[in-house]
């Protein structure tokens, strides 16, 4: 009897500010499947993949397709709500939503100034935030910007994933302007954000991290989330 052939895993292909774009997980599959179906999909010299749950051998065997890993990120999880004794220790600072029309350049600068040394983040512009005011998950309710003095120094943008099981709240981006670091605006702009998804009635948060930010690493294990997977980087 010939044992049948597991299917191979799905690939994801899109484009980021470097050029093409593929996304696999490797959850469910050995290194040969998830290389073969890169070679299917067509991971050619200049495209990066992403490989959720990677190992070892996984490691190997893009090697051999000229791929070498470059960055690790963590999918950190959090059950919701926060524990009394995390919000005690947080400093509550005022928030409003953002306002479509009026706070995109505000908040264009206020990021990349955040993160001027990010390969993804950094490098925002206008017309990418209103791109993204056009997508079926976007929702001024879950972006929340904290003022000083009139002027932004901080923001927590959530995304709903209603796609998942159970649904899951995301902390999508969060940031503070450097001129205002020192004030623990990070701690407390997170904690506005999960607040302000379980107010909308979900349990479960999540948010993705550069596993060598170890000073947001940190903090958000001290919020009470811990590491739920890998995504690994080729390029």
């Amino acid at each position: 009897m010939v044992k049948p052939v597991p299917p191979l895993p799905e690939v994801e292909s899109g484009y980021d500010a470097r050029g093409p774009l593929l996304t696999v997980s490797a959850l469910e599959h050995d290194a040969t499947s998830v290389a073969d179906a890169l070679m299917i999909a067509g991971a050619a010299p200049g495209t990066a993949v992403w490989i959720d749950g990677p190992t070892n051998d996984i490691d190997a065997a893009l090697g051999h397709l000229g791929l070498s890993p470059d960055r690790d990120l963590l999918r950190m999880d959090v059950r919701l709500p926060l524990s009394a004794d995390i919000i005690a220790d947080t400093a509550v600072v005022p928030t409003r939503t953002f306002v479509v029309g009026q706070d995109e350049h505000a908040w264009v600068e206020v990021n990349n100034r955040a993160f001027d040394w990010h390969r993804e983040q950094g490098g925002w512009t206008v017309e990418r935030v209103r791109q993204h005011q056009t997508e079926p998950w976007f929702s001024a309710e879950g972006f929340l910007l904290h003022d000083i003095d009139g002027e932004l120094a901080g923001f927590c943008w959530t995304k709903i994933h209603d796609e998942l099981d159970p649904v899951t709240g995301e902390i999508y981006v969060i940031g503070v302007d450097p001129r205002h670091h020192g004030k623990r605006l990070g701690q407390a702009m997170t904690v506005a954000g999960l607040a302000s998804i379980h107010d909308r009635g979900i349990d479960h948060a999540m948010l993705y991290v550069d596993a060598d930010n170890t000073a947001a690493v940190r903090l958000y294990e001290k919020l009470g989330f811990a590491t739920g997977l890998v995504r690994r980087l080729y390029i």
